[in-house]
């Protein structure tokens, strides 16, 4: 038995070298695989920590149909120089950013961005620079900064007395009584419902006759609501 199975695999073997000197194994052209895009993000990144847990700062690419991340990567968070890649994003993202996801991946607000489509090379560069991503200076940023400041101290004087502009606006706000509803604080540390700030934005209280505006119109992206409301409710920190 054992010399009639060496004689099989000789045979075997001396067809397949007759085989390749007869050219008739064809050469077999491997085309290599890709794994997508690559993204890098540079910068000195602080507050991340400061976040609650409900949120998540994350390099993430989206597509232009949704809110959701495709792929995503969590920042650490500690302090200091971040140097992420972020690899095997599917061609169906359109953009990567630097962003803020809540517990279920949908986006909530950006921090950097940057489309596909305007980067060079086959790499996607993100270059933060020196950026302040706590959850207090991205309501500064998003809100304060973009909406309200226009009023409350960006003129010549502060409606109502309250500034929010940036270097302002935290100590304007935190366990300070309201000028338009006294007894109550524009920013209660624990109790978004019962925060002057929060009620502004959420309901129209201009019908009681003190007020001369309907802040509601405002802030209308019900993601930055929810954002306020858990800032507020986890201690306002700053």
């Amino acid at each position: 038995m054992k010399r009639i199975s060496f004689a099989f695999i000789l045979l075997v073997g001396i067809f397949v070298c007759v085989a390749c000197d007869d050219g008739l194994i064809p050469e077999v052209n491997v085309t290599p695989q890709t794994d997508g895009y690559v993204a890098k993000l540079t910068g000195e990144i602080t507050g991340i920590r400061n976040w609650s847990t409900q949120y998540t700062v994350t390099l993430a690419g989206f597509s232009e149909e949704s809110d959701y991340a495709v792929v995503q990567k969590n920042l650490p968070s500690a302090d200091g120089r971040v140097n992420m890649t972020l690899s095997n994003i599917p061609t169906e993202v359109t953009r990567i950013e630097l962003c803020v996801t809540n517990s279920l991946r949908k986006h909530v607000v950006t921090l950097a961005s940057i489309h596909i489509a305007d980067a060079a090379g086959d790499t996607i560069r993100l270059d933060v620079g020196q950026l302040n991503a706590s959850q207090f200076n991205t309501i500064q940023q998003q809100v304060f900064n973009t909406t309200c400041a226009n009023c409350h101290g960006g003129s010549t004087s502060a409606a109502a007395g309250l500034y929010l502009t940036e270097g302002k606006s935290y100590d304007n706000i935190i366990n300070r009584e309201s000028k338009k509803a006294p007894g109550m604080m524009r920013v209660l540390p624990g109790d978004a419902e019962n925060s002057i700030l929060y009620q502004a934005l959420t309901r129209d209280i201009s019908t009681d006759g003190k007020w001369h505006y309907d802040h509601t119109t405002e802030v209308v992206n019900e993601n930055i609501l929810t954002m306020i409301s858990n800032w507020i409710n986890n201690g306002a920190t700053e």
